[in-house]
């Protein structure tokens, strides 16, 4: 009986006045599949604080995974503030996945890396393997990469629109503008 009254109190309805309201919101599973939500993930900022994708919803995002040792990731880091620059309404991240020999970055290699490839305002995070997988099969545990650098564009609400591997900017300033 003591607990029939605590769910009533809790669903604002006193006994004798009927069914409580009951909601029930289906949630959306994240993936990394078009249209659908990404998944959020681990990750560490330039200070060595946790980090977030989803800290970021509410524009559209551009992140590229990169690895530092990786060439073509180096080309798009040091276009990424100018491409930022020319894109404000446009978060562009980098999350480092490894160093230069292919451990996890930490801080100062954050530091490393915004400093040499002259970015200034666009956020830089550093995170490990665990969050991505070469696994059609994981997708929705981990970030899908099978080639260096990723680029997941991903629209203000959170959900994946367009996938790129590999660097162009010209396709990557197209897939970028598409978004909302």
């Amino acid at each position: 009986m003591l607990l029939l009254s605590l769910f009533l109190a809790c669903a604002d309805v006193q006994p004798g006045e009927g069914e409580p309201i009951v909601e029930i919101q289906e949630v959306e599973k994240c993936a990394t599949l078009v249209d659908h939500q990404i998944c959020d993930f681990d990750a560490i900022d330039e200070y060595g604080e946790p980090a977030f994708l989803s800290d970021l919803y509410g524009s559209p995002i551009v992140l590229d995974l990169s690895a530092m040792w990786c060439g073509p990731c180096q080309a798009a880091g040091r276009a990424m503030q100018e491409t930022a620059d020319a894109y404000p309404e446009i978060t562009f991240l980098t999350v480092l996945i490894e160093d230069g020999v292919g451990d996890a970055p930490e801080v100062n290699d954050i530091e490393g890396w915004k400093s040499s490839m002259g970015i200034t305002s666009c956020p830089v995070w550093g995170a490990s393997r665990e969050i991505v997988s070469g696994n059609v099969i994981d997708i929705e545990e981990n970030l899908y990469l099978t080639a260096w650098p990723t680029f997941y564009f991903i629209d203000s609400q959170g959900k994946l629109q367009h996938y790129m591997k590999g660097y162009s900017e010209e396709a990557l300033v197209e897939l970028a503008t598409s978004l909302e």
